[in-house]
Order: structure tokens, then C-alpha cells, then sequence
């Protein structure tokens, strides 16, 4: 049976019995702080669970696509070397809430499992909660087996929760024997072992508890039930092979690999396996999570996606065959073989390929540089040692590591090594020699060269982190090169990371649960926004420094809940509003406003005026024009979004914005910037439909009719069975969205619009910048008034300002590349320099380049010298410049570049002054060795 026909035929057996069809929802939990991805079929359901969120059904089921890459559930690391684990698998759900509970639950997957796919009874064997005795008796019943025969596990096992807190209960697993004997030696064994013999084929979960952040378990007002059928293993069992990668699901991918490489998955090596099995899960992953709105980045969701990727096509590149990009076919393949229950891979499919292309093209590059780098540094430490050895065996008892570092800095430099990568290399020599000024027995030295050439855990760790080096292809490219690496050392600053990244989320999502927790029995706030700026209200609760307070005194910071309010929340991208409550004895400045919970709204701000206190009546006002300023904006996002698919194609579909008052910004799926021609036509569309001053509606609709009537949604929104669509026009509307947020009643109030910026924020991901209204307004007066400056200033009138400015360009150019190739090489002026008690004194000529160049240049030779005073000279055009430079030490011990400068302007017959680290002097031109007499005894020694 093909896994298509079991995804339907679940679906279509518990929609029989009662259930709801529901579509998967995305790989991103709506407005979930708790979750990264959703990772089980129940997410989508867990407000409901909690008595949050109500449903205009009672049963559900579902087949959700699910990834578990990170938290409690977290598989990447055995997908591949794992003939059975995944990234990204698809949850086949029944759902009750609140109805039928362990006895329904347990008799439909019987009936399921027995019936309709006909698995012999005897290869199926129950689980149960050790507690639980309840779902032992009536597993007694329908297998019909004694009672003290089911199996009893502890809460590792049988007590299933989503996260650390959150929806959980005991759970009743349905075992399924593969084999009838064990794996390992043929005899028998528990359904614990390890062996491979025993698949969890089904989870029945019984919620019964909310877990709170302290770990208490609340009793739900409504049992639920929530199971879990993994149509990956499903399929393996139906279609009789011995593991889920032998599947349908996943023999096209294979398929695919072997006619780009000519290996099949049958007669590949172990290794080439793993790399099969690594490139058809995360290429399946990518897909859906690319799909989802997701874009390759270095945080977040967008690094999850980037691992993921770069996993695979490190493991193609180094075990199957290099040089060839592989993800852009199988992402297709993908699309191919899931487009009958996902048809918006097929559809999505270009921009899909586009945004892996990308991302494979540019971790190729990365890879070449990763080698360089590894190599370089094996290089650098040969000649170290080399250098320590010619030192050690001179007897040169007294060493100056200062000296002798500077000495390998042309080496140093030419390495093409950002300094993080190559200082934790040298240190280990540093602490064994000591740091500058010092001199170094020749014990310290000999040791010194007895340490093997080795790569610091904390220099592999950047270059995985920072550069994407995979600490596999450090370890082999360094080992060609006859350097160890210290990977015990990688493991502990990869835990650091872990422990600094887990350490700053939980204490957000401390802060966040806790809040969460205390609102939990409130009352969702009646939201009254949308029709009035301001509304009285009760104080349900308050929040101060200390936590949950009766009152909350003048000064200090708050939180407020009312039973209703005017001020919007935080959602869909629209920043929430600000104001003031006022109450009998006191007054609160809200700063904003956001939601939290099952629509608790809470109320930041301060106390300005004597005291607010819970139960008080007051008055809250939103200000008035902060909302309608955001309300222009908010509607010009969708005419922008409308007008992007216009001029670019319905693949330019939103994926972000942030909607404030002074301006918006709107993010956008699209693997290219916009030209000048479309930005320019994107706004004029814009335009004219504020001009038109076409008509904003608002409907509230069920969904499927939202969908059906093609309006647009966001996926990282959470929506209900009704939703709220936004529509721009009439009869054939020029938009339709679906949208919470608040707008302008016509389109003309928006009053004027300009794009202000545009720029990618990650692979496939643009971002516009615009504003509109009075802020419009202001944008565009401060760039007449720069306009006019230049005019005057130039002396041009302003039709001919653009010629005359690109002409000066084009002068400035040519000469700062006259200048730029005269300049020598930085290690010369390094090796050449003085040093006074441990500092470099810098005090040379560059010919003929001009000021900004010498700068540049000066600003080069601080940055690479530790403790440096960088005094440098040029004629250019009859006219000298002077650069002085100091590095941050000696600014600290009282060194001003500015009274340096003045001193050597004053020689050469000019002034100078600057800062206490940079300054200028110029002069009257004359010869190398005249500025060299006249300027080096006026640099001071540093103390």
C-alpha cells in the first residue's frame, strides 16, 4: 500500500467515526514561544487541549508534517548513521477534545490497525503507564489478553509531554514485532530491547494534566486524547521493508541520487548510505521549511535550515561525489512525490530550487575557504616551529617573543586568516613563552617546540561557527597537513555556545511562562479597538517590579490586564499601542501592548502619577495619532504586497513585516533585488490606488471560504475557524488578506507613499523599507534640503547636479587608484619599525597617494600591530598629508594623537590636530628623508 493511499485512508477511516478533517498546519508554531517547530501532530491543538481556544468540533484528525531538530525532541544527529530516524516526518493524529477518551482512543486504533489494514493481532503488543490501570483493563479486553499480561512502563516510556510544560498524560503505545525473535542472537527478548526487533508504531496520549513551569501538574477541565501514527514507519510495515528509507516515501529521492552519481542505494557502501539517507531527509526537511516561509540564515528557524542544508551537501560532496550540486534535484524530486497532499511544493518549486541553489553555491565557496584556512594554518605552524627550533638550537637564551612574532608577520598576514581564527592557535606558545616584553629561557623555548603542531577546539569552533567549517573537514584537511586538532576542545566550546544560547532562551521563556502562568485564569480581554480609541475599563490584574501586585506606586515600571481595552496588541507584524489609563488615584504611560495566552492582553508601561491599583475603574485611551499614523502603514502593506505580485509574480508572497507608527517594513519572497524599473512600478501602483482612494472592507468569514475566495495569509499566523479579511476595493477587489490588524477606512487617507530602502535579510529574502503619511512627507523634505545644498554648494542647477557629481566621482576614483597601487606591503613598515619598551613606533613614507588613502592605510598597520604609534607621511598634488594613529593601550597611558599631530604640523610649517587615536597634519611638500629627520624625534617614547 503506497504511503499516499495510507495518509487517506487514516484520514478518510476517522472522518467516518465523526472527526474533522484538518489540514496540516505549518512547521512553524503560530505565536508559540514555547516551540521552535512543530514537532508533533498535537501542536496545533494545544490551546484547545488547555481550555484556551474553543472549536466548532469535538474530534479531529490530521496527517501534520512535523521536525524535530531541536529541544526535547531533537534526531539530527542520528539521521543518517540511523536507518530509521528523521528530521521531518509526518504525524498521522485522531484528536478528542474533550469526548471520547482512553477507551474510544484505544478501540479505533484496534479497529484501525486490525481491520482496515488488516495486521495480524499477535504482531501487535500494547503498552501501558505503570499507573495507568485503567487503559490496562481495557486493553485486556479488546486484544483479549489477561490483564497482568500488558505491559507496564515507567514515565521515561509511558508519560508523554510536548516541552517542559505544556498539554501532557499518561500514553498507551501499540508495539509492532518485525521479527519474532531478537535481533542480535535469535532468542527472545522485552518489548524494551534495542535490538530493532520492537517498532513504536502508535502513540496514544491521554491529556490529562497542564505541566507548569515549577513542574506541577494541573488536572485539564476536559481530558483529551491525542495520538501519534508516524506514516513513515506505517509505510515501511505495509509495504514490507525492513527500514522507512526502503519506503516510497523515499525510493524517488534515491532514485534521483543514483542518476546523478551512478550509485544505487542497494549497492552503496555503509558510508555512501549514510550520506543517501543524510541528503533524503534534509532535502525533504529544506523543502517543507522553505516552503513554510523559512529562508538560510545564522539565527533561529533560518540556522536550523542552513545545518541542514550544509549537512548534506557536506556529507555529498566528501562521501559521495564532489564537485556536483545535488540539492536543487532532489528538492524537486521532493516536490514531485509530496505535491498530492502538499500541491504547494509543486507550485513553490522555482523558488525552492533558487533558494537551495544559493545556498549550495555559496557553502561551496565556504568549503574552499575552510580548506584554505585549515591548510594556511598548518602552513603557519611548520614555520613557527621551524623558527623556535633555529632558535633553541642557537642557545639564545634570552627570547623576545614580541620580536620574534613580528618577524613572522608577513607569513602572518599572507595567510589570509581573520585574526579570531588564528590568535587561540598562538596562544598556547604565547603562554608558554610569555607575553611582550619578555625574554624566554631556553627551557621555555625548547618546550615550546616540543608541543605538537596542534588546532585549538576553540579556533575549530570558529571556524564552524563564523566561516560554516564542519569540524570533520577541519580534522581531515588539517591531518593532511600533519596538524592535530584538539576535538575535545571543539565538543567544549560547542557546549559553551549551547549553554550560553539555552541560557538566554530559557531565561525569556522563564520570564515568558511565568507571566503566562499568572494570566492563565483570566478572562480574554474584550478588544474594542476597532471602533473606538478609547473605552472604560476594570483592572484585572497588575504586575510590578516583584511580580503580581495590588498596587503598583508612581515610577514604576507595569503590566496591566483589563477586562477591556482599545489598545491593539502585538500581532501580525503591527506593533501594539500606546497611550495612557487613567485611574481615580494615579495614571499609567503605555508604551505598548501585547497578547499573550488565550488573549490575555497586557499592558506595558510606567506609572507617572501616583498609584494604580487592581479592581480600580478606569479610563484607558490609545493615542490617536500613533494608531491612525500605524493604520496608514498597516494598509499600505497590503497595496505594496498586492503590487509586488504584480510586477514580480505570485511568488513575491509576504513573509514578515513590521507595521509601526513612523514606517513599515515588509519582508518578501524573492531570490533577486528589485531593479530601479520595478521599484519604481511597484510604487507607482501603490500610488494610484491611493490616489483612486479606493474603499477598505472588512469581513468575517469562515476560513475555507477566506481560502476559497483566494485571499492572502501569512504562515507564522495563527488563525480560528472565522477570520477577519481586509479588502482593498470593490466587486473585484485589488486586494484581500487576511489580517487582525487595523486600517484605514479608504485608501486615500494613506496620503502619500515612497520606498525608502530595499535589501536581502537572508537567501530568497528581500526587504522593502517605506513610509507613508506625514512621515512621507518628512522623508522627502530632508532630501530636497540635501538636494539644494549640493546646488548652491556646487554652484550647478539641479538638473545638471547628477553629470557634475559623477564626474568629480570618477576623478576621485582614478586617483585613489593611482594611490592605492603605490602602496608598499604592510609587513615591510612593520619589520622595519622601532620599538620602544614593547611598543611599535611607525614612523614611515608612502609615495604620491592621497589622504583618505593614507588613512586607510595607517588604519591597517594599528590593526595588525598589537601596541603601535603610526606616524605616516605622503605627498600628493603639492600638498603633504600626515596620518598619526595610536593603538588603544597607548591612548589609555595618556599618548593624544591630536598633540602629536600638532607638533609635526608645526615643524613643516603648517598645523594638525585630531582625536586622542587619529589626527591629521599637513605641510608644504618635501622629500622622504626630510619628513623622516623632522618627525621622528617629535614622536614620544610611551611610558
Amino acid at each position: 500500500m503506497e504511503s499516499s493511499q495510507l495518509r487517506s485512508k487514516f484520514l478518510a477511516f476517522f472522518e467516518a467515526r465523526g472527526h474533522t478533517i484538518v489540514p496540516s498546519a505549518s512547521l512553524v508554531p503560530a505565536q508559540d514561544p514555547t516551540l521552535l517547530f512543530t514537532n508533533a501532530g498535537m501542536v496545533p491543538f494545544k490551546d484547545v487541549f488547555l481550555g484556551q481556544e474553543q472549536r466548532s468540533y469535538n474530534r479531529a484528525t490530521s496527517a501534520q508534517r512535523c521536525l524535530r531538530v531541536s529541544g526535547k525532541h531533537n534526531d539530527l544527529e542520528e539521521v543518517g548513521p540511523s536507518p530509521q530516524h528523521h528530521t521531518f516526518f509526518e504525524m498521522l493524529g485522531n484528536f478528542s477534545f474533550g469526548d471520547y477518551f482512553k477507551e474510544g482512543a484505544i478501540e479505533f486504533a484496534w479497529e484501525f490497525l486490525t481491520k482496515e489494514l488488516g495486521l495480524p493481532a499477535d504482531a501487535l503488543h500494547p503498552t501501558v503507564y505503570e499507573e495507568d490501570d485503567d487503559s490496562a483493563k481495557i486493553w485486556s479486553r479488546v486484544k483479549g489478553m489477561p490483564a497482568d499480561k500488558v505491559v507496564r512502563l515507567g514515565a521515561e516510556d509511558n508519560f508523554w509531554a510536548m516541552g517542559d510544560t505544556g498539554p501532557c498524560g499518561p500514553n498507551s503505545e501499540i508495539i509492532y514485532d518485525r521479527a519474532g525473535a531478537c535481533l542480535n542472537d535469535g532468542s527472545n527478548c522485552s518489548l524494551t530491547c534495542n535490538c530493532g526487533r520492537w517498532w513504536e508504531l502508535w502513540n496514544l496520549v491521554f491529556m490529562q494534566f497542564d505541566r507548569g513551569p515549577d513542574g506541577t501538574l494541573t488536572p485539564l477541565a476536559k481530558p483529551g486524547v491525542d495520538t501519534g501514527l508516524g506514516l513513515e514507519r506505517l509505510s515501511a510495515i505495509m509495504q514490507g521493508v525492513s527500514s522507512t528509507y526502503e519506503t516510497d516515501l523515499f525510493t524517488p529521492i534515491f532514485e534521483e541520487i543514483a542518476s546523478i552519481t551512478g550509485i544505487t542505494y542497494e549497492e552503496a557502501s555503509e558510508e555512501q548510505r549514510t550520506a543517501m539517507r543524510i541528503l533524503a531527509d534534509h532535502s525533504r526537511a529544506a523543502a517543507f521549511l522553505i516552503a513554510d516561509g523559512i529562508r538560510p540564515s545564522n539565527e533561529g528557524r533560518g540556522y536550523v535550515l542552513r545545518r541542514l542544508l550544509r549537512r548534506a551537501i557536506y556529507y555529498a560532496r566528501t562521501r559521495l561525489i564532489g564537485n556536483i550540486e545535488y540539492l536543487d534535484r532532489l528538492v524537486r524530486k521532493v516536490g514531485g512525490a509530496m505535491s498530492d497532499a502538499y500541491p504547494e511544493l509543486q507550485r513553490e518549486a522555482a523558488f525552492l530550487i533558487a533558494v537551495v541553489e544559493d545556498e549550495e553555491q555559496g557553502f561551496v565557496e565556504t568549503l574552499g575557504r575552510g580548506r584554505a584556512a585549515v591548510a594556511g594554518l598548518a602552513q603557519f605552524a611548520r614555520h613557527l616551529h621551524q623558527f623556535l627550533k633555529d632558535v633553541a638550537q642557537k642557545q639564545q637564551y634570552r627570547f623576545d617573543w614580541a620580536s620574534s612574532r613580528r618577524s613572522l608577520a608577513s607569513l602572518f598576514s599572507s595567510s589570509d586568516l581573520p585574526e579570531p581564527v588564528k590568535a587561540p592557535f598562538l596562544r598556547p606558545y604565547e603562554e608558554l613563552l610569555g607575553q611582550e616584553p619578555w625574554n624566554a629561557s631556553l627551557d621555555s623555548l625548547q618546550r615550546a617546540v616540543s608541543l605538537e603542531p596542534t588546532l585549538t577546539g576553540e579556533t575549530a569552533f570558529l571556524l564552524w561557527d563564523t566561516f560554516g567549517v564542519p569540524p570533520e573537514l577541519t580534522a581531515e584537511v588539517a591531518a593532511d597537513n600533519g596538524l592535530a586538532v584538539d576535538m575535545a576542545g571543539f565538543d567544549r566550546a560547542l557546549e559553551e555556545q549551547r549553554e550560553r544560547g539555552r541560557g538566554a532562551r530559557e531565561l525569556g521563556q522563564e520570564q515568558e511562562e511565568a507571566l503566562l502562568a499568572a494570566t492563565r485564569d483570566l478572562p480574554a480581554t474584550q478588544f474594542v479597538g476597532y471602533d473606538a480609541l478609547a473605552a472604560d475599563a476594570t483592572v484585572l490584574a497588575l504586575f510590578g517590579p516583584e511580580g503580581r501586585s495590588s498596587t503598583v506606586a508612581e515610577g514604576e515600571e507595569i503590566e496591566l490586564v483589563l477586562d477591556t481595552s482599545p489598545f491593539y496588541a502585538e500581532a501580525g507584524g503591527q506593533v501594539g499601542d500606546a497611550g495612557c489609563i487613567v485611574g481615580p488615584d494615579g495614571e499609567v504611560e503605555v508604551a505598548t501592548v501585547q497578547r499573550i495566552g488565550h488573549g490575555v492582553f497586557v499592558h506595558r508601561g510606567q506609572v507617572t502619577r501616583g498609584r494604580i491599583a487592581e479592581g480600580e475603574q478606569v479610563s484607558a485611551e490609545l493615542d490617536e495619532a500613533s494608531r491612525r499614523a500605524t493604520m496608514r502603514n498597516h494598509t499600505a502593506t497590503h497595496l505594496l504586497h498586492r503590487a509586488l505580485r504584480v510586477v514580480l509574480g505570485s511568488q513575491a508572497k509576504q513573509a514578515g513585516s513590521l507595521v509601526a507608527p513612523d514606517r513599515f517594513r515588509f519582508d518578501f519572497l524573492h531570490n533577486k533585488p528589485l531593479t530601479d524599473d520595478e521599484m519604481r512600478e511597484a510604487e507607482r501602483i501603490v500610488r494610484e490606488q491611493i490616489v483612486l482612494d479606493q474603499p477598505v472592507s472588512v469581513d468575517v468569514m469562515p476560513m475555507q471560504e477566506a481560502v476559497a475566495l483566494g485571499a492572502d495569509a501569512m504562515f507564522d499566523e495563527k488563525y480560528g475557524e472565522d477570520v477577519r479579511v481586509v479588502s482593498v476595493g470593490e466587486d473585484e477587489p485589488f486586494s484581500r488578506e487576511l489580517c487582525g490588524g487595523t486600517h484605514c477606512r479608504a485608501t486615500g487617507e494613506i496620503g502619500a507613499f515612497f520606498i525608502v530602502d530595499q535589501r536581502s535579510v537572508g537567501a530568497g529574502l528581500r526587504r522593502i523599507e517605506a513610509v507613508t503619511g506625514l512621515g512621507a512627507f518628512d522623508w522627502i523634505d530632508a532630501r530636497r534640503q540635501v538636494v539644494d545644498e549640493l546646488s548652491h554648494e556646487y554652484n550647478v542647477p539641479l538638473a545638471e547636479l547628477p553629470d557634475r557629481l559623477r564626474a568629480l566621482s570618477a576623478s576621485g576614483g582614478r586617483a585613489r587608484e593611482r594611490s592605492q597601487s603605490a602602496l608598499p606591503d604592510p609587513a615591510e613598515l612593520i619589520a622595519r619599525a622601532d620599538e620602544r619598551n614593547g611598543t611599535l613606533l611607525i614612523v614611515d613614507w608612502v609615495d604620491a597617494v592621497d589622504a583618505t588613502t593614507l588613512r586607510d592605510f595607517g588604519d591597517d598597520l594599528r590593526q595588525r600591530a598589537k601596541s603601535a604609534a603610526v606616524v605616516l607621511g605622503s605627498v600628493l598634488d603639492e600638498k603633504l598629508n600626515v596620518i598619526v594613529m595610536l593603538t588603544p593601550d597607548l591612548v589609555d597611558g595618556g599618548m593624544h594623537a591630536g598633540k602629536i599631530a600638532q607638533q609635526i604640523g608645526k615643524a613643516m610649517g603648517a598645523g594638525g590636530g585630531g582625536r586622542a587615536d587619529v589626527a591629521t597634519a599637513g605641510g608644504d611638500p618635501l622629500s622622504k628623508e626630510a619628513f623622516l629627520d623632522r618627525t621622528r624625534p617629535l614622536v614620544p617614547t610611551p611610558s
